[in-house]
């Protein structure tokens, strides 16, 4: 997401950095720092929620039985930023 909004220069810049990142904590702490400072995590923090709604309005749908309800429902509170139910749930000890 963040290197789609980079000009080509800066976006050469910024894949220089990432790869410098790999083995560099500062370059790390560089790359969180922009990306934070322009704003992408909090637009990816939100492009991730709304795909986790869409995906519990097609998991309402789809109405599947347990244990596979559950399993999904795991799956989309491991991609979410707010899980709705404690990993107990997920792991079926208690039927949603």
């Amino acid at each position: 997401m963040h290197l789609e909004r980079l000009g080509p220069s800066d976006r050469s810049s910024f894949l220089s950095l990432l790869d410098d990142a790999r083995h560099d904590e500062d370059a790390r702490s560089v790359v969180r720092q922009r990306v934070r400072d322009a704003g992408d995590l909090r637009r990816c923090a939100f492009l991730v929620e709304t795909y986790c709604q869409r995906a519990l309005r097609a998991l309402e749908e789809a109405n599947p039985r347990q244990p596979f309800r559950n399993i999904l429902l795991a799956m989309i509170d491991s991609a979410s930023f707010f899980p709705r139910a404690p990993r107990a749930l997920w792991m079926g000890m208690v039927v949603l």
